[in-house]
């Protein structure tokens, strides 16, 4: 069988992790993979396995004014068009929204299944009238959307009527892929420190500065308690100067980008998640998976289905900094409680293992684009 996946770009985000690890899994089982973005090769932070076929249609950025994003959409699905005459798929795998509908649209007359793969709760997507309605009647065409959690299952059911909606949730193994830059915590935090992590972008949705305000509430006079803050944004020097007001050098530690984030989760007994809203975060389950402790908003959507509050970690309140940093207080003061907790943790690896991951995507995507591959050399 023939696969392309479809994406923005392979950057280093959650969804461009999965269709790395999707197109790995399929190219394992035999079939033909590969994978196209919207972005230049040259933007590429992730890498591909050797044997996945790799296309660009060189249409990535944002289009500002709604007449030059409408010309952008549409040289999006005549070149998406021409990569999948070209590789002859018997199924598109897309993710996120803009490459979902392009996917849809340049599939039109062709009898290839798409698979329209979400990665956020859609209420919180910030779409305009004219996307949300181009978006709505693209996924009514889908073979299936693909959503992360039972609530934007839901939303989506109840909102656009839609009945191909599928839940499959991230998965997780061991160990995580090493990659450059091999920026070790141990270059950078001292042995005797205790660790507190914040992983993500350094953007106005994930909230930083509250994870920021909560550590300096809690542990602000326990010198032996180091927050390092790992990702790169426009919100970084903001931050940055934040940290540096409130707390003495050495207390936060910024790393915009580090491969080996397995030795950073092994290292840190808390990660702190304060975002708005999620889809279903890596980051808890591969914090978790290493034994170390949540402490996150209960946002839309993710952390409520991942971390058993009381557990394996704690779900505060949307936006309550004092609540997080209670939690804080409490972990740090009570070790018996924080070890119990990250031995609980580790679990996520039987409750969202990727074997359970690779069954769900292979039910929904083999099995209908079993009839179109029929007669084709995988």
């Amino acid at each position: 069988m023939r696969l392309l996946l479809s994406i923005n770009s392979l950057g280093a985000g959650g969804a461009e992790r999965t269709v790395v690890k999707l197109a790995a899994h399929w190219l394992a089982q035999g079939h033909a993979v590969g994978v196209v973005t919207q972005a230049s090769r040259s933007l590429d932070v992730l890498t591909l396995p050797v044997g996945v076929s790799r296309f660009t249609t060189d249409t990535g950025g944002i289009s500002g004014h709604w007449l030059r994003a409408v010309v952008r959409n549409l040289r999006r699905v005549q070149r998406l068009r021409r990569v999948i005459r070209d590789f002859r798929p018997d199924g598109v795998v897309a993710f996120l929204p803009t490459a979902n509908v392009v996917a849809v649209l340049a599939c039109v007359g062709l009898s290839v299944p798409v698979f329209a793969a979400e990665r956020m709760y859609p209420a919180h997507l910030g779409l305009g009238w004219l996307q949300r309605s181009v978006r709505d009647r693209a996924y009514a065409r889908a073979a299936a959307v693909v959503v992360q959690t039972t609530r934007s299952a839901e939303w989506y059911r109840r909102t656009c009527l839609l009945s191909n909606v599928v839940v499959i949730p991230n998965g997780i193994a061991l160990p995580l892929v090493v990659a450059e830059p091999a920026v070790e915590p141990s270059a950078l935090i001292p042995g005797d420190r205790r660790l507190v992590l914040y992983v993500g972008r350094l953007v106005p949705e994930k909230q930083v500065d509250q994870a920021l305000l909560a550590f300096v509430r809690a542990l602000g006079n326990d010198e032996r308690w180091t927050l390092a803050v790992l990702g790169d944004g426009p919100l970084v020097t903001g931050l940055r100067d934040m940290a540096g007001k409130a707390l003495p050098p050495g207390r936060v530690v910024f790393v915009p980008r580090s491969g080996c984030m397995a030795a950073w989760y092994q290292r840190a007994d808390v990660l702190l998640l304060t975002s708005r809203f999620e889809g279903f975060p890596n980051v808890l389950l591969e914090a978790m998976a290493h034994g170390c402790v949540p402490v996150a908003y209960d946002c839309d959507t993710g952390p409520a289905e991942i971390v058993r509050d009381g557990e394996d970690g704690e779900l505060v309140p949307p936006n309550d900094v004092e609540a997080l940093a209670g939690s804080l207080r409490r972990l740090s003061a009570d070790a018996d409680r924080l070890a119990r907790m990250a031995a609980a943790a580790t679990q996520v690896l039987e409750r969202f293992g990727d074997a359970r991951f690779f069954a769900a995507w292979d039910a929904v995507v083999l099995s209908a684009s079993a009839g179109v591959g029929q007669g084709r050399d995988a």
